[in-house]
């Protein structure tokens, strides 16, 4: 079997491009081959994989003109040819889009993982596929309002949990501060980095606890998005206690010497960070949003959650944590939430579900 990973872009920090990679990488019961459509990738992804197994059609992001897109498309029909491949799994909904013009020319079965909460709707009906995969039973219940159940498989993403074998003991610290991350895409409409921030300013300005060190990890495709963070680190006086850092290739070093993970976001299907943080014994906070509670679960097992877009909230759970020791002891390095974390989001055990699911097709 031969799957063709089809993506606009393929970027260091996002958790459907790590996706894409550790299927790439890991899954050596199909053949693997990866076509990034726009020009938008990472030399240390592109790096890990065979030249001969890939195809950078470098097409400008945002290009509307048809018939340069139509070579485009015409690039990937001859990849696919070439290499006899049978089956092609899009990741976001350009993706998706080329795929479906694919398939009308082309034997081959099409599969469409969706990423997000925020990605499916009726429109996507007129893109029909042979599966539908949703990371989240969020993503699942949305999805299954415009398409027959029978059609969408739930796969969780999963993570090498060897990659965090090697995590310190939190309780070893290498700082006297607490060291928060917040680990995504710089996208505060999305992400909501913003509503860290606030927080970050209640936590030091009104709980009178800055012994903290917040770093934030990802890049940005606007340089609004980071000014706009920026000028609201610096209204706070917030510029000891904040460090951007951009994309960090090793995220598991990061981890190693953080104490508390937070995800603030607005919008979020899953959660990836949620899992490899836990899976390095770090305490996390997510925004109650479904995806991530999926992981962390309403009863707080193992994780806290804030209400959506309240940094108020955020501010009180994170004073909490830093300031009781016996509370934070019960998220941090937790045997019961290593061994679910094994038990439900192991790289291995996804990498099963979608050959099982390429297969089928």
């Amino acid at each position: 079997m031969k799957v063709l990973h089809l993506n606009s872009s393929l970027v260091l920090g996002g958790g459907l491009e790590r996706i894409i990679v550790d299927l790439m990488t890991t899954n050596i019961k199909v053949s693997n081959y990866l076509c990034v459509i726009n020009n938008r990738w990472s030399k240390e992804y592109i790096q890990q994989f065979e030249e001969k197994n890939i195809l950078l059609c470098n097409r400008k992001e945002g290009t509307k003109n048809p018939i340069k897109n139509i070579k485009h498309v015409y690039k990937i029909y001859k990849f696919i040819k070439k290499n006899n491949i049978d089956t092609i799994h899009c990741h976001n909904i350009f993706s998706l889009k080329v795929a479906y013009l694919l398939k009308k020319i082309l034997k081959v079965k099409v599969i469409f993982t969706v990423h997000s909460t925020a990605v499916y709707n009726a429109n996507l009906n007129k893109y029909p596929v042979d599966k539908y995969i949703a990371i989240s039973t969020s993503v699942f219940d949305i999805i299954k309002k415009y398409v027959s159940e029978d059609k969408i498989r739930l796969i969780y993403n999963g993570v090498d949990l060897k990659r965090f074998d090697n995590s310190s003991e939190l309780s070893v610290k290498k700082s006297n501060s607490f060291n928060i991350a917040c680990v995504a895409r710089i996208m505060p409409e999305i992400k909501g980095q913003d509503i860290l921030i606030k927080a970050l300013n209640i936590l030091k300005n009104q709980y009178n606890n800055d012994n903290f060190i917040c770093t934030f990890a990802g890049a940005s495709n606007e340089q609004q998005s980071m000014d706009c963070l920026y000028e609201l680190t610096k209204k706070f006086g917030l510029e000891s206690n904040i460090n951007f850092i951009g994309n960090v290739e090793k995220i598991e070093n990061l981890y190693a010497n953080t104490d508390i993970l937070v995800l603030p976001s607005r919008y979020e299907g899953f959660g990836l960070v949620v899992v490899e943080a836990l899976a390095a014994g770090c305490s996390v906070i997510v925004s109650k949003l479904e995806g991530p509670l999926e992981i962390v679960k309403e009863n707080q097992e193992y994780g806290l959650y804030f209400e959506k877009e309240s940094y108020e909230d955020l501010a009180g759970k994170l004073d909490r944590l830093i300031s009781d020791d016996e509370y934070r002891r019960r998220y941090t390095n937790n045997k019961k939430t290593l061994e679910y974390i094994e038990s439900e989001y192991s790289l291995e055990k996804m990498v099963n579900s979608y050959n099982e699911v390429y297969i089928e097709v």
